[in-house]
Protein backbone atom coordinates (compact mmCIF):
# COMPACT_ATOMS: atom_id res chain seq x y z
CA UNK A 1 0.00 0.00 0.00
CA UNK A 2 1.45 3.40 -0.92
CA UNK A 3 2.33 5.82 1.85
CA UNK A 4 2.84 9.57 1.96
CA UNK A 5 5.79 11.41 3.44
CA UNK A 6 6.51 15.06 4.06
CA UNK A 7 9.34 16.35 1.89
CA UNK A 8 11.17 19.66 1.87
CA UNK A 9 10.84 21.57 -1.38
CA UNK A 10 14.19 22.88 -2.75
CA UNK A 11 12.75 26.42 -2.88
CA UNK A 12 11.41 26.24 0.67
CA UNK A 13 8.28 24.87 2.26
CA UNK A 14 7.10 21.29 2.42
CA UNK A 15 4.93 19.05 0.31
CA UNK A 16 3.55 15.55 0.52
CA UNK A 17 5.20 12.99 -1.71
CA UNK A 18 3.77 9.59 -2.44
CA UNK A 19 6.04 6.66 -1.75
CA UNK A 20 4.72 3.78 -3.83
CA UNK A 21 5.98 0.29 -3.32
CA UNK A 22 8.31 -0.35 -6.26
CA UNK A 23 6.68 -2.46 -8.92
CA UNK A 24 3.25 -2.48 -7.28
CA UNK A 25 0.21 -1.35 -9.25
CA UNK A 26 -2.77 0.25 -7.59
CA UNK A 27 -6.24 -1.25 -7.45
CA UNK A 28 -9.55 0.64 -7.48
CA UNK A 29 -8.14 4.13 -7.14
CA UNK A 30 -11.18 6.41 -7.41
CA UNK A 31 -9.95 8.72 -10.14
CA UNK A 32 -12.03 9.63 -13.18
CA UNK A 33 -10.10 8.96 -16.37
CA UNK A 34 -11.20 10.38 -19.70
CA UNK A 35 -9.51 7.52 -21.56
CA UNK A 36 -6.12 5.85 -21.53
CA UNK A 37 -3.39 7.14 -23.82
CA UNK A 38 -0.33 5.16 -24.88
CA UNK A 39 -1.75 2.25 -22.87
CA UNK A 40 -3.16 -1.22 -23.33
CA UNK A 41 -6.44 -1.94 -21.56
CA UNK A 42 -7.51 -5.54 -21.01
CA UNK A 43 -10.12 -7.52 -19.12
CA UNK A 44 -8.97 -10.51 -17.08
CA UNK A 45 -11.27 -13.15 -15.61
CA UNK A 46 -10.05 -13.01 -12.00
CA UNK A 47 -7.40 -11.75 -9.61
CA UNK A 48 -5.25 -14.85 -10.13
CA UNK A 49 -4.95 -14.03 -13.84
CA UNK A 50 -4.06 -10.42 -12.94
CA UNK A 51 -1.30 -11.63 -10.62
CA UNK A 52 0.01 -14.02 -13.30
CA UNK A 53 0.17 -11.22 -15.88
CA UNK A 54 1.92 -8.88 -13.46
CA UNK A 55 4.49 -11.57 -12.60
CA UNK A 56 5.15 -12.23 -16.29
CA UNK A 57 5.46 -8.51 -17.02
CA UNK A 58 7.95 -8.10 -14.15
CA UNK A 59 9.95 -11.09 -15.39
CA UNK A 60 10.04 -9.47 -18.84
CA UNK A 61 11.35 -6.19 -17.45
CA UNK A 62 8.09 -4.24 -17.58
CA UNK A 63 7.72 -1.64 -14.81
CA UNK A 64 4.26 -2.41 -13.44
CA UNK A 65 4.19 0.42 -10.91
CA UNK A 66 2.13 2.54 -13.35
CA UNK A 67 -0.37 -0.26 -14.09
CA UNK A 68 -3.87 0.56 -12.91
CA UNK A 69 -6.40 -2.10 -11.96
CA UNK A 70 -10.14 -1.78 -11.61
CA UNK A 71 -11.65 -4.76 -9.88
CA UNK A 72 -15.24 -5.98 -9.60
CA UNK A 73 -18.25 -3.88 -8.64
CA UNK A 74 -16.15 -1.12 -7.06
CA UNK A 75 -14.11 -0.94 -10.26
CA UNK A 76 -17.34 -0.64 -12.28
CA UNK A 77 -18.43 2.26 -10.09
CA UNK A 78 -15.07 3.99 -10.58
CA UNK A 79 -15.13 3.40 -14.37
CA UNK A 80 -18.40 5.35 -14.32
CA UNK A 81 -19.53 5.04 -17.96
CA UNK A 82 -22.09 7.84 -17.54
CA UNK A 83 -19.93 10.19 -15.46
CA UNK A 84 -22.64 10.54 -12.81
CA UNK A 85 -20.35 9.46 -9.95
CA UNK A 86 -17.69 12.08 -10.75
CA UNK A 87 -19.52 15.37 -11.35
CA UNK A 88 -20.57 17.63 -14.18
CA UNK A 89 -17.26 17.63 -16.08
CA UNK A 90 -17.22 13.81 -16.10
CA UNK A 91 -20.84 13.67 -17.32
CA UNK A 92 -19.98 16.01 -20.21
CA UNK A 93 -16.90 13.94 -21.12
CA UNK A 94 -18.88 10.68 -21.08
CA UNK A 95 -21.72 12.26 -23.08
CA UNK A 96 -19.27 13.25 -25.81
CA UNK A 97 -17.59 9.84 -25.70
CA UNK A 98 -20.94 8.15 -26.08
CA UNK A 99 -21.35 9.86 -29.46
CA UNK A 100 -18.49 7.71 -30.78
CA UNK A 101 -16.98 4.27 -30.40
CA UNK A 102 -15.97 4.81 -26.76
CA UNK A 103 -19.55 4.03 -25.70
CA UNK A 104 -19.15 0.40 -26.84
CA UNK A 105 -15.77 0.03 -25.14
CA UNK A 106 -17.06 1.48 -21.87
CA UNK A 107 -20.13 -0.78 -22.00
CA UNK A 108 -18.03 -3.93 -22.44
CA UNK A 109 -15.63 -2.96 -19.65
CA UNK A 110 -18.47 -1.97 -17.31
CA UNK A 111 -20.34 -5.23 -17.85
CA UNK A 112 -17.22 -7.33 -17.26
CA UNK A 113 -16.35 -5.43 -14.07
CA UNK A 114 -19.93 -5.82 -12.85
CA UNK A 115 -19.54 -9.58 -13.29
CA UNK A 116 -16.39 -9.65 -11.14
CA UNK A 117 -13.66 -9.38 -13.77
CA UNK A 118 -10.66 -7.04 -13.59
CA UNK A 119 -9.61 -4.27 -15.96
CA UNK A 120 -5.89 -3.55 -16.32
CA UNK A 121 -4.40 -0.52 -18.02
CA UNK A 122 -0.72 -0.87 -18.85
CA UNK A 123 1.29 2.12 -20.12
CA UNK A 124 3.41 1.12 -23.10
CA UNK A 125 4.85 2.56 -26.28
CA UNK A 126 3.13 1.57 -29.51
CA UNK A 127 6.10 -0.61 -30.46
CA UNK A 128 5.44 -2.92 -27.46
CA UNK A 129 1.66 -3.25 -27.82
CA UNK A 130 1.65 -6.60 -29.64
CA UNK A 131 4.21 -8.22 -27.32
CA UNK A 132 2.35 -7.13 -24.19
CA UNK A 133 -1.00 -7.95 -25.79
CA UNK A 134 0.17 -11.52 -26.42
CA UNK A 135 1.10 -11.91 -22.75
CA UNK A 136 -2.35 -10.71 -21.74
CA UNK A 137 -4.18 -13.00 -24.17
CA UNK A 138 -2.09 -16.00 -23.05
CA UNK A 139 -3.35 -15.36 -19.50
CA UNK A 140 -7.02 -15.26 -20.51
CA UNK A 141 -7.46 -11.56 -21.31
CA UNK A 142 -10.18 -10.34 -23.66
CA UNK A 143 -11.29 -6.91 -24.78
CA UNK A 144 -7.62 -6.01 -25.25
CA UNK A 145 -7.33 -2.56 -26.81
CA UNK A 146 -4.29 -0.36 -27.39
CA UNK A 147 -5.15 3.30 -26.91
CA UNK A 148 -2.82 5.53 -28.85
CA UNK A 149 -2.99 9.29 -29.23
CA UNK A 150 -6.57 9.72 -30.49
CA UNK A 151 -6.93 6.11 -31.61
CA UNK A 152 -7.99 2.72 -30.33
CA UNK A 153 -6.74 -0.54 -31.83
CA UNK A 154 -8.37 -3.82 -30.91
CA UNK A 155 -5.75 -6.49 -30.23
CA UNK A 156 -8.29 -9.30 -29.66
CA UNK A 157 -11.78 -10.14 -30.72
CA UNK A 158 -14.46 -8.47 -28.57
Amino acid sequence: MPTWSSQTHPEGGTFLEREAEVGSPETNVDQFRHRPSQEIAALLPDREAVDDVLAEFRAGGVDVSAVQILDGAEGARILDPTGVEHGLRARVVRFLQNLGYDESILAVYYEALSKGESLLTVPCPAADRYRLGQVLVARGAHGVIYFGAGSAETLTAP
